[in-house]
């Protein structure tokens, strides 16, 4: 599973797309951020975006039927894009 968080500057969002390992989008997976207790599911087109949130370390975990969990530590402190790469 790829997992690609992204940031957003003025509201402090997360967002990105879950793929699995032969780059197809992962609908309905469950995008968990343990830190604000916030939880989102992929639309049709593997996209996530977890909003309001607050600045500081976030964790977050990424869950779908028939792959492995995957999580990661993202830090928000301004204005930046990371991604992350997970392979199922």
């Amino acid at each position: 599973m790829v997992f690609k968080p992204a940031f957003s500057q003025t509201e402090f969002m997360i967002n990105g797309v879950v793929l699995n390992s032969s780059n197809q989008k992962l609908e309905n997976a469950v995008v968990q951020d343990l830190t604000s207790g916030k939880t989102v599911i992929t639309d049709q087109s593997g996209a996530y975006a977890i909003h309001n949130l607050s600045s500081g370390r976030h964790t977050l975990v990424v869950r779908l039927l028939g792959y492995e969990s995957q999580s990661d530590t993202v830090d928000i402190v301004s204005y930046s894009t990371k991604k992350r790469f997970y392979t199922d």
